[in-house]
């Protein structure tokens, strides 16, 4: 596996015409582990240890719950504020 990372990194700068990807691995503790980057990335280093609620990736994980749309629990589709779309008859 460890052959493997630097090839899945650099492919996925590639792919993404990025900076920077960064591989990271999540511990059963919930921390997070910078296994492998490829590029440039200023804001981390191999071998940091992220634990919850801290840092870039907490601002991350913040920012991507407020855009997150609710899942219905219905069958019912729901439009963006989250109340029942009316079905039209096909009679």
């Amino acid at each position: 596996m460890e052959e493997l990372l630097p090839l899945i990194a650099a492919k996925f700068q590639e792919i993404l015409a990025c900076q920077a990807v960064n591989i990271w691995l999540l511990h059963p503790d919930e921390t997070l582990e910078l296994l492998r980057q490829a590029g440039h990335d200023l804001t981390v280093f191999k071998g940091q240890v992220v634990k919850p609620g801290e840092g870039m990736l907490e601002l991350f994980r913040i920012l991507a719950r407020a855009c997150a749309f609710p899942i219905p629990r219905t069958r019912a589709s729901c439009n963006a504020t989250n109340t029942p779309v009316k079905r039209l008859s096909t009679h």
